[in-house]
């Protein structure tokens, strides 16, 4: 009874491991499927970056084109304004066709299309003074300013959409790194239980055959017997046919001479050839086989079987093959196992190999990416460093001519005030006014550009101790007004403390301008955590703002509110963005006309010392 037993033993072993190679199959075909779909994500992203990129060349060239033509009178001027404006339509239609998948992206790309058409227009319109009326009605034109202001936004929400693509790029980048993962470790498993189940199988096959014929020899009237552990055999054989067949994986077993036994329809079919007369020395030649640098030929005594065949096993080798059949080429990976008789001694050796060649395109296209990624981020960082340096030339150059305005203004004003009449002192005294409001603004913007090149120096500081100091610096801002505060508990972060406390101190200050008007201002300072970073709140009960103008609040010199209710340039919140982001952080806003603000900042949390 002990051979029909072990005939049951091998029947299910066999059973066992044609089930778990269907589920093998049915997972990694899956997982390769979801891996492609990463990969094809991951190139979408790209592609609707590149896009972007281009519709704000193109606008940057209708802008330099008008302004060329307009300072010079020119028309060569005009030849990269009209070539970026024949394309830019054409460029709009297949940004909505790449973004079609994502509505918020739709959103920003109709209103990215609106600003666009406006900017055209204003180009349009400074070209046609200055070809109709003269360089001084363009120049009036210009100096209104709606140009830059449109140009602004559009790089805003180009910027912004550019960061949603870059998020989801990561995400996706993140995404197919561990569908690749997956579909490794799923092929590993599988080629790891199917070999041991095909180890176990011949082992037992093997122990049968032999107790078989020891019992024809010894035991003749167990006649009734042999015949049923012959037909458990013919059993096995079948299943095992049938198993080898439906392997996805090519699968070659060799005795100790080098001559296959077995050669399954997977092996034929990954190797473009069947199984060869030559001995082990002829491999290389017979089936194309080389390093890894697909130039030198594989040694053939190096070959995985080769070695399991001398008794040493080999896993996931990765090897190149290449031959008439299979002209442009294929990777492998191959793990073999020499097979072992009962006293130990190699017989020969298994080899399980699998066509791993778009896996190898996949991770050298996502090679490829990576490094123009590389490449956009750092013409990116270019390109903002020179506008950094145009701002900050453009406002020292301002300053000269302020100093003239200004500087004659109180002169006519100390000489000659008493000469003028009503009217014309009070035009002198708008001058003089909107001479230093001038003065702040370059000010500011000076400062604005030179917190861009600021080294940074980021340690662990306490922000309770940096609120404290901006509080008591404030004291001027306070002096004889009632006031609530309530500030909580900050933890610890990395960050820059000059920078913090320059935060601190816009945000208390703006709390501090909008409350102003309410017969008790309550100013709340608290933090939450969330995902390793800190989200700190500064809360107050001031003249708030209407939330669709919220996209406007950390710009350069963008108000929500006239000179003449609330004082300010529009530069504070506009340094606060600044700081956060390079310190790796996000601002927002929250609020209601009328209803008080709530301004946001995350920094990373840090578990370190702290220091100040």
């Amino acid at each position: 009874m002990k051979p029909i037993f072990e005939g049951r033993i091998v029947t299910g072993g066999f059973a066992l491991a044609l089930a778990i190679l269907l589920v093998v199959t049915g997972l990694s075909f899956h997982n390769t499927r979801r891996l492609t779909e990463a990969r094809e994500w991951v190139g979408h992203s790209y592609l609707v970056i590149v896009k972007l990129e281009k519709i704000l060349t193109r606008l940057d060239d209708v802008e330099s084109g008008n302004r060329g033509y307009i300072l010079t009178g020119q028309e060569a001027y005009l030849e990269p304004f009209t070539a970026a404006n024949a394309n830019l339509d054409q460029d709009f239609k297949e940004l909505k066709l790449i973004t079609a998948d994502n509505p918020s992206q739709q959103g920003r790309a109709a209103q990215l299309e609106s600003k666009a058409a406006t900017r055209r227009s204003i180009a349009a319109e400074g070209t046609r003074r200055r070809r109709d009326v003269g360089f001084e009605a363009a120049q009036q034109w210009i100096l209104l300013g709606t140009g830059k202001r449109e140009m602004d936004q559009i790089r805003s929400l180009i910027a912004e959409m550019e960061v949603a693509e870059q998020e989801l790029l990561q995400q996706r980048v993140v995404e197919a790194k561990a569908e690749t993962t997956k579909t490794i470790i799923t092929f590993s498993a599988g080629l790891a239980l199917s070999f041991a189940l095909l180890l176990v199988v011949f082992y037992l096959l093997k122990r049968q055959i032999a107790e078989r014929r020891l019992a024809e020899q010894t035991l003749i009237g167990q006649k009734r017997e042999l015949a049923v552990s012959e037909q458990a055999l013919s059993e096995q054989t079948s299943l095992l046919r049938l198993v080898l067949k439906s392997i996805g994986d090519g699968v070659v077993v060799s005795d100790e001479n080098g001559k296959f036994l077995v050669f399954n329809p997977a092996a034929e079919r990954i190797l473009q050839a069947g199984p060869t007369d030559e001995g082990v020395d002829q491999w290389t030649q017979a089936y194309g086989i080389y390093l890894p640098d697909k130039l030198t030929p594989h040694p053939p005594q190096e070959l995985p079987l080769a070695r399991a065949i001398r008794g040493e096993p080999v896993d996931a080798a990765e090897l190149f093959m290449r031959h008439a059949k299979a002209p442009h080429g294929r990777w492998l990976t191959v793990t073999a196992t020499p097979i072992r008789n009962e006293a130990g001694v190699s017989r020969g050796g298994v080899a399980v190999f699998s066509d791993i060649t778009e896996r190898k395109r996949f991770e050298q296209g996502l090679q490829e990416k990576t490094v123009q990624l590389g490449n956009a981020n750092a013409q990116l960082e270019a390109t903002n460093s020179e506008l950094e340096a145009f701002t900050y030339s453009v406002s020292h150059d301002l300053r000269a001519p302020l100093r003239h305005l200004a500087g004659y203004s109180q002169m006519l004003k100390k000489n000659s005030g008493s000469k003028l009449d009503e009217s014309g002192s009070r035009y002198l005294e708008v001058i003089l006014e909107a001479a230093e409001r001038m003065g702040d603004l370059i000010d500011n913007l000076l400062a604005f550009s030179r917190l861009g090149r600021a080294d940074m120096r980021k340690i662990t500081v306490d922000p309770n101790q940096l609120l404290q100091t901006v509080i008591a610096d404030l004291e001027d801002e306070t002096r004889g007004r009632k006031i609530r505060w309530s500030i909580g508990e900050l933890p610890g972060v990395k960050a820059d403390p000059a920078l913090l406390q320059m935060v601190f101190t816009n945000l208390l200050s703006n709390a501090l301008k909008f409350t102003r008007n309410r017969r008790q201002s309550e100013i709340e300072v608290g933090c939450s955590g969330n995902n390793g970073e800190l989200v700190v709140f500064v809360r107050d009960n001031g003249a708030g703002f209407d939330m669709k103008y919220a996209d406007k609040l950390f710009g350069v010199f963008q108000r929500l509110h006239r000179a003449d209710e609330f004082e300010g340039t529009g530069i504070g919140l506009a340094n606060v963005r600044r700081i956060i982001l390079r310190h790796g952080g996000k601002t927002w806003a929250e609020s209601r006309d009328g209803e008080g603000a709530t301004f946001y900042f995350s920094l990373p949390v840090t578990e370190e010392k702290v220091l100040v």
